[in-house]
């Protein structure tokens, strides 16, 4: 019986430390969108999620940490999504403009988290290197689902040799957040002008 009641208590107290930091997580998360990170202090996550200092810092380490720990989360998350939406869409559309509507997607999604780190992910070779992990795990999804995210009249336009991998690395090159930095955060197009371009460029180079 105290076994059980011990296995009990490990099982609630665990619950509670991973509750705990998701409510860290959350408010570090909403506090570096609204403020920037360097502006957020690890005093004001506490605050925000109802906690002390000391256990921020017991369960994060720094506020790197907590940056780290919400980047992973977005890489994570980024892959599950695009994931999800070219298995429900397999049936819809064209390649070229599938592969626009999740770059854009993506890159929507990374850019209210990234912007508000002001660089830093130079600063920091950790940060660097998830930031080469995240762009790794993309290319290797859209890799695996080259095939079957094209049409059967789109497979006869992708050769077996090394022209494959050619248009593969165009492919992981055209959807990267540089591009849409550049084409949206920088030049000020609009979401629909990117998706809309990006796919007339991926039609041509499946030709």
């Amino acid at each position: 019986m105290e076994n059980k009641k011990r296995s009990y208590n490990s099982a609630i107290r665990r619950k509670q430390a991973e509750d705990t930091r998701e409510r860290i997580a959350l408010a570090a998360d909403e506090l570096i969108k609204r403020n920037g990170y360097e502006s957020t202090t690890i005093g004001a996550i506490a605050d925000a999620a109802g906690v002390a200092t000391q256990t921020v810092y017991a369960i994060f380490g720094s506020k790197q940490g907590i940056l780290m720990y919400l980047l992973k989360q977005t890489m994570r998350e980024n892959v599950s999504l695009d994931e999800e939406y070219i298995r429900t869409s397999l049936e819809e559309g064209e390649f070229a403009k599938r592969v626009a509507y999740f770059a854009r997607r993506r890159n929507e999604r990374e850019h209210s988290t990234m912007s508000s780190l002001g660089g830093f992910e130079m600063l920091y070779p950790e940060l660097n290197a998830l930031i080469l992990e995240g762009d790794t795990l993309r290319r290797n999804m859209i890799e695996k689902n080259l095939s079957r995210m094209t049409s059967e009249a789109e497979r006869k336009l992708l050769p077996t040799d090394g022209g494959r991998d050619k248009k593969l690395d165009l492919l992981w090159a055209l959807t990267d957040g540089c591009l849409y930095h550049h084409l949206v955060e920088r030049a000020g197009w609009g979401g629909d002008d990117y998706e809309e371009v990006l796919g007339s460029i991926l039609r041509y180079i499946l030709k």
